[in-house]
């Protein structure tokens, strides 16, 4: 989701010079990925008591969506936008104003006398104004919405990278073992060949 104070942000990114850019996605990748394990952390420490099982894709992407500042900011963001739909709909009540001139002095003056008004207004809107004010409250509700869905979307594009990654560099951890093991073999092996005198 892009919030009203990022869009500034996003256009400025289309005048950098070139290379600029990608080095901007390059550091807001590493910082969603930092968010991720800051996230994964603090979820598998609020887990409680024993040794907690690895998380799965869903589990990670749905820790994700409830933890995630960004996302729980846009949801605000965005129920304050629907509230901004009823206000726009509320027709204005009448008001009435009652005034009094001379209420304190004494009731026997003939030269000053008391004096009262009331009044009523009302405001009677034209040019079915209340429609085209709800009409603007609705559209900006369905920006922020899609705004909101785009940032949640671009939330878990993050965490399916990270994860992906994370079981990349398992797999390339186990096969740096496996090659490690089959290098000492092959040293073992070495050792014994010249142990025996053939080599």
């Amino acid at each position: 989701m892009v919030l009203p104070g990022q869009q500034s942000s996003l256009s400025s990114l289309q005048e950098l010079p070139p290379g600029l850019p990608e080095l901007h996605m390059k550091f807001f990748r590493l910082r969603s990925l930092a968010s991720f394990l800051v996230l994964l952390s603090t979820g598998l420490l609020s887990q409680g008591q024993g040794a907690p099982g690895p998380l799965t894709l869903q589990q990670a992407i749905d820790l994700a969506r409830a933890r995630n500042p960004a996302l729980l900011s846009g949801q605000q963001h965005l129920r304050a936008m629907k509230a901004n739909e009823v206000t726009a709909g509320l027709i204005q009540n009448p008001n009435l104003t009652l005034s009094g001139v001379d209420v304190t002095l004494p009731a026997n003056n003939p030269g000053n006398p008391y004096s009262y008004a009331a009044n009523v207004s009302r405001l009677f809107e034209r040019g079915q104004k209340r429609r085209w004010r709800l009409d603007i409250a609705q559209s900006t509700t369905q920006v922020t919405e899609s705004q909101w869905k785009d940032a949640e979307r671009q939330t878990v594009l993050a965490v399916k990278q990270a994860f992906t990654e994370m079981l990349a560099a398992k797999a390339a951890v186990k096969v740096a073992e496996d090659n490690l093991q089959g290098y000492r073999r092959t040293v073992e092996l070495s050792r014994a060949r010249r142990d025996a005198g053939d080599i």
